[in-house]
């Protein structure tokens, strides 16, 4: 959700969600935005690609207006932005989006269409994809937007050992220069929907000239990004803000029309709001029902909030590489044990979602009413029964002797309303029959955990969310 205040104005784009002022996402619950007018003047200007949402209150004047500063209070800073080196959070696509533009972005109908690509054409198998690029762009530093441009990111860097892109792009085989604007990529295997993979971050060009200099001197390429976005990199204080400013030779004419917007990281959820509400920033960025209600409740003092419901839905991320979770019987009476309206109330979410039951909504091309039946439902007996044939089993897959219960660790992070959805899964957990515990981490240690590294093994450690919940994932660029 997003709220402002009636009587200022500023720049926003419901563009597919990795946006400024816009939609994010989250691992436990719906995502809103807030603004207000009262910390600094702001512009505004329609949505660009909008994928849907709606607006609770009155809209503003659409008429868009040159100049102005807007600051965003936001759940947390991310630790770099180089998609290279980094899982990207809710916040940090947010500001990605104001300093990098995907090759590709998604229309309303959920399909890829280039962006900062003017096209990408397949080959009649499928198996190649070759990307034409825009004349004349340039990176913030000067540095050409170029096949050969392309062609460094992906193999010194996309390509490179430790590289978080490595799985994504497991599949391609080599990106190839055509000239001096086209170049493709060749698939191990046929891929219809490749370019959906170019609105996320494998599909942000960053500069090579800049992350060169950054490996050269020993620094973090991700401190200091270089993209094409509407907005540059102006200054970063760790911890306190991040403040990005008008790209006056962007390659969309007219945008942006704000000058400058400051991120700065709000962890506390009370605090962010409360912040909201006195006009000490303009907008927040928050992923949790009770925030959603407050601005909601505060439209009567001049606030306004835009909402979306999102196509993903948040989960409980289990290891099945690892017992008891390799074994069928343990994950489906995990998905039996819980009452997903229980956990909404807990979450303060009831009312505002709808219970997910699939990665995809209601409103989306792909959702399925045959998956959305099948989904298993909230039926304690049926998982107590499954973990008592586990129990039993002398061939149990986590090695523990027969009749002791399966252990689960449940890890979430430190905000309030998620330890005690933790603790209420814990409860449903100990009810069907499970030895369970919980753990609370910072948002760095709970990515760390879900995206493993080569030190890990299996790579892959960790439990993340609320299960069933929604939540909000979309990709595309910002032009505020």
């Amino acid at each position: 959700m997003s709220t402002q205040r009636r009587n200022h104005r500023f720049a926003r784009s419901a563009a597919a969600g990795m946006c400024v002022i816009a939609i994010a996402a989250s691992a436990c619950a719906t995502s809103t935005t807030t603004g207000s007018g009262d910390a600094a003047p702001s512009s505004t200007v329609p949505d660009q690609n909008k994928i849907g949402g709606t607006i609770s209150g009155p809209a503003d004047d659409p008429t868009p207006v040159d100049g102005g500063r807007l600051v965003v209070g936001i759940e947390a800073e991310p630790e770099g932005l180089v998609p290279t080196s980094y899982a990207f959070s809710s916040s940090g696509h947010m500001i990605a989006s104001a300093v990098f533009d995907p090759l590709a972005t998604l229309d309303a109908d959920g399909n890829a269409v280039p962006y900062l690509a003017t096209a990408i054409d397949p080959s009649d198998n499928y198996q190649t994809w070759t990307i034409t690029l825009p004349t004349g762009v340039t990176f913030h530093d000067g540095t050409a937007l170029d096949a050969w441009a392309m062609k460094a990111i992906f193999d010194e860097f996309l390509m490179a050992p430790g590289s978080t892109a490595n799985g994504i792009l497991d599949e391609v085989s080599e990106l190839r220069v055509d000239d001096e604007l086209t170049f493709t990529y060749r698939l191990t295997r046929p891929n219809g929907a490749f370019p959906s993979l170019l609105t996320g971050p494998i599909g942000w060009p960053f500069s090579p000239t800049a992350a060169r200099a950054a490996r050269a001197a020993g620094q973090d390429a991700g401190a200091a990004p270089v993209g094409t976005g509407p907005f540059r990199l102006e200054s970063w204080q760790p911890n306190d803000r991040l403040v990005v400013v008008r790209n006056d030779g962007y390659w969309r004419q007219g945008l942006p029309h704000l000058d400058r917007i400051t991120f700065r990281p709000v962890p506390d959820e009370q605090l962010r709001v409360e912040s909201l509400l006195t006009g000490a920033v303009d907008a927040i960025q928050s992923l949790r029902g009770p925030t959603i209600k407050k601005v909601i409740a505060a439209e009567a003092q001049g606030f306004v909030a835009h909402t979306h419901a999102g196509d993903d839905a948040s989960v409980a991320v289990v290891n099945v590489a690892q017992p008891p979770f390799d074994d069928l019987r343990i994950r489906l009476a995990f998905a039996q044990m819980y009452d997903p309206e229980a956990l909404a109330q807990v979450l303060g979410d009831d009312g505002l979602v709808d219970i997910s039951t699939q990665f995809f909504g209601v409103d989306s091309p792909w959702h399925s009413e045959r998956v959305a039946a099948a989904r298993p439902r909230f039926d304690p007996d049926a998982a107590r029964s499954l973990i008592a044939d586990y129990v039993r089993d002398p061939d149990r897959s986590d090695g523990r002797p027969v009749g002791s219960p399966p252990e689960l660790t449940f890890t979430c992070l430190t905000e309030p309303s998620l330890i005690e959805v933790a603790q209420r899964v814990q409860r449903f957990a100990v009810a069907v029959g499970f030895a369970a515990t919980t753990e609370h981490v910072d948002t760095a240690e709970l990515v760390e955990q879900l995206r493993g590294g080569p030190e890990t093994e299996p790579p892959f450690v960790g439990a993340l969310g609320a299960p069933g919940y929604p939540k909000q994932i979309q990709g595309g660029p910002a032009t505020t």
